[in-house]
């Protein structure tokens, strides 16, 4: 299996690719979105291609990979007790390379698809299924894995896990959920929410475990137990607070994965125009957020990094783009970066304004000034 890898890989991220852009414009038979049985120019090789490499490279590229596949298959048939640890490692090694390489057309088409159902209106009732049916479900399955768990350290433990999950539930189940209908957890918008809602749902569930256990203390004959108990509920804890709050922050984290494919490489087909953004505070969050995600008439900026005064950010990321310097050294960072637009994004006086412009006068280089306008449209007289 592991000799046919690449072409195996190449077949399924052309299906991949291919079925995500039929979703995106809704099955038409038009050029650009072609059917799950048409060919394209985004193989593996043609990529490799674009990227500069000769025929000849590509191809001894590809017969390399191959090559490093059937070694890992071997070592894993001739080193059987170590066959896990090798396959695990070449998982991880391969998903490294696919991720941050191969896959990125298919990334961002299903990013976009994402996207593109969360600009559609919201469904109330759906939304309120999927977020209490996945909170049960995995309350359920982390009570039944620590069950499980616990079954081989407490001899008092019940033989049967059905038996143990059937008495256990009254409280380690629903008093976490009702903790989390108590913190309003189905009632937000998930993925416009703050940082501090994702933390209060984790808080929620945390918080509900923190309550079985109290409830359990209080009927608790044998103090000797205390330690168990204490490990079941932090066990419980440490894998539902996760999964629970990871529920709600997948749709941001689809968001932020899209953004930092768009500002890496481009949107695809467009030649992006190199972009340098003076700030580094919140209103440049938003210019990141709404180039990429609400304005299509942006979305061929390619971010190169930021510019701030502020020195202890020099050489941080900031954004997920790293701060390449302070305003006055602009003319040098756009003659370096190849740089074709500067937007201010951060205020900055008339003065600091007039400056920038003198600096960036000799250079054919865009400068644009992008602003939060407020109008005023009905006023009390």
């Amino acid at each position: 299996m592991l000799a046919v890898g690449v072409p195996l890989f190449d077949v399924i991220l052309a299906v991949w690719r291919r079925s995500v852009r039929r979703l995106l414009h809704g099955g038409s038979a038009v050029e650009v979105d072609p059917g799950v049985e048409r060919a394209d120019a985004d193989h593996l090789h043609h990529r490799l291609l674009r990227r500069g490499f000769g025929q000849q490279q590509v191809a001894g590229f590809l017969y390399a990979a191959t090559f490093v596949l059937v070694l890992v298959g071997l070592l894993a048939s001739i080193f059987n007790d170590r066959a896990l640890g090798i396959l695990v490692l070449a998982f991880l090694l391969a998903a490294y390379t696919v991720v941050r390489h191969l896959a990125g057309i298919e990334l961002q088409a299903s990013g976009q698809v994402v996207l593109q159902g969360l600009s559609l209106p919201i469904r109330r009732n759906r939304t309120l299924l999927f977020y209490l049916a996945g909170d049960v479900i995995i309350l359920s399955v982390a009570l039944w894995i620590v069950l499980a768990l616990m079954q081989h350290v407490d001899p008092a433990a019940p033989a049967s896990l059905k038996e143990a999950w059937l008495k256990a539930a009254p409280l380690d189940l629903f008093i976490p959920f009702a903790v989390l209908l108590a913190f309003r957890s189905y009632s937000r918008v998930w993925y416009l929410a703050r940082v501090s809602e994702y933390a209060a749902t984790g808080l929620a569930v945390v918080l509900g475990y923190a309550i079985a256990a109290g409830l359990h203390l209080l009927v608790m004959q044998d103090r000797n137990e205390l330690v168990l108990l204490a490990v079941h509920y932090l066990l419980l804890a440490g894998m539902a607070a996760p999964a629970v709050v990871m529920t709600r922050a997948a749709l941001r984290l689809v968001q932020d994965l899209l953004h930092w494919r768009m500002r890496s490489s481009g949107m695809a087909g467009v030649t992006a125009p190199r972009t340098l953004v003076v700030g580094a505070g919140y209103r440049t969050t938003l210019f990141l957020r709404q180039i990429s995600f609400r304005m299509p008439e942006y979305q061929a900026l390619r971010v190169v990094g930021l510019v701030s005064d502020d020195t202890a950010m020099i050489g941080h990321m900031v954004h997920g783009l790293r701060v390449l310097g302070q305003i006055r050294e602009l003319p040098a960072l756009v003659a370096q970066h190849r740089i074709d637009v500067v937007y201010l994004v951060e205020p900055v006086t008339a003065e600091e304004e007039a400056s920038i412009r003198r600096m960036l006068q000799p250079t054919s280089v865009r400068l644009i000034r992008w602003d939060i306008v407020e109008t005023e449209l009905l006023r009390d007289a």
